[in-house]
């Protein structure tokens, strides 16, 4: 609420200060603009470092075969798991719990394709909303820039 009402506030000085005879309309596209490319290329990076660490990610079903805890008082289950013919058996750090995981149950994870015996945690690529915005961002101050031309 406090942005909306802060943007409102600054469009209504410009416009008062445009009524005075100072458009500070350009420079604010130009600062869109500028922002919203340095937006839409962390975008890029990030989800571009997203799919690239997912690609060597694969996915398989285990099987809680005992739980361990650590000093914290913890529970970490341990899991065996099977990836091209070979069992593999490790501890799950990527969960954790304050009871004993229930055994023979059985879970999904995601391993290193280049060394099965990791497991891994499936990044989400966070890099698409920045992508939106930065290019919405863009989109609003050359669409901004017309209408202030066509004036």
């Amino acid at each position: 609420m406090f942005c909306i009402t802060l943007f409102i506030r600054i469009v209504l000085y410009l416009i008062k200060k445009e009524k005075e005879g100072k458009n500070y309309f350009p420079i604010i596209e130009l600062v869109i603009r500028i922002i919203g490319i340095i937006v839409l290329v962390i975008g890029i990076v990030s989800w571009t470092g997203c799919i690239i660490y997912n690609y060597n990610i694969g996915k398989t079903s285990a099987t809680i075969i005992d739980n361990t805890i650590d000093e914290r008082k913890w529970y970490y289950p341990i899991v065996q798991y099977q990836v091209d013919g070979i069992d593999y058996t490790t501890i799950n750090t990527k969960i954790s719990g304050m009871q004993k995981f229930e055994i023979n149950r059985q879970m999904i994870i995601y391993y290193n394709k280049n060394n099965p015996s990791e497991i891994k945690t499936v990044v989400e690529p966070f890099g698409v909303p920045l992508l939106n915005l930065g290019s919405f961002m863009i989109i609003v101050s050359i669409i901004g820039k017309r209408k202030c031309e066509t004036k």
